[in-house]
């Protein structure tokens, strides 16, 4: 009884202490399959990993908030407002705004507003 009875690709499969179905996965990682269906990860930082229904990787983050790697490798952060943060590549916080803007927090604190002007 080592948890790989009829697994054909001989992963470790493990029913956890809350019910669901563990399963080591081809990089070591712990899987689990949680309640929504979604595939966990617990990641090599610890954190909760979550192929979601668009394929990118979710992470909740060490402050509860919904991590996303979007599809330019940019960490997403669906914030308390419901607004989709993105930390750039210069490490500003970005934040598509309910018109489609893109808001930056400047080094300075102020809030950027890229507006439909552009000037």
């Amino acid at each position: 009884m080592d948890g790989t009875e009829g697994r054909h690709d001989g992963h470790m499969m493990d029913k956890g202490h809350d019910g669901h179905m563990m399963d080591k996965g081809h990089d070591g990682h712990m899987m689990d399959k949680g309640h929504d269906g979604h595939m966990m990860d617990k990641g090599h930082d610890g954190h909760m990993m979550d192929k979601g229904h668009d394929g990118h990787m979710m992470d909740k983050g060490h402050d509860g908030h919904m991590m996303d790697k979007g599809h330019d490798g940019h960490m997403m952060d669906k914030g308390h407002d419901g607004h989709m943060m993105d930390k750039g590549h210069d490490g500003h916080m970005m934040d598509k705004g309910h018109d489609e803007h893109m808001m930056d927090k400047g080094h300075d604190g102020h809030m950027m507003d890229k507006g439909h002007d552009d000037t």
